[in-house]
């Protein structure tokens, strides 16, 4: 060993490789992130749609509920409170 320090950031090969690897990396991660987290939403979206549309009366008062959320937010709109009628 000639005292040589293994990954000295400082110089600027190792600083240049240590970043790639890195964005490499983070590069990787994400993507497999993203994949996974859309197909976690779109299995959790399917199965609410799934319970919504086996359950009509459900649904339809679901409906009519956010209807009525909606329309009251839209007219009393200098207020940030939402009530349900």
């Amino acid at each position: 060993m000639t005292g040589d320090v293994f990954f000295d950031v400082t110089k600027p090969q190792y600083f240049i490789k240590l970043m790639t690897v890195l964005s490499i990396s983070i590069h990787a991660f994400g993507r497999l992130f993203v994949s996974f987290c859309r197909r976690l939403m779109s299995h959790v979206v399917c199965s609410i749609y799934h319970i919504l549309s086996t359950k009509l009366l459900f649904a339809f008062i679901f409906e009519l509920i956010l209807i009525k959320v909606f329309h009251f937010a839209t007219i009393h709109n200098d207020s940030f409170t939402i009530f349900i009628i």
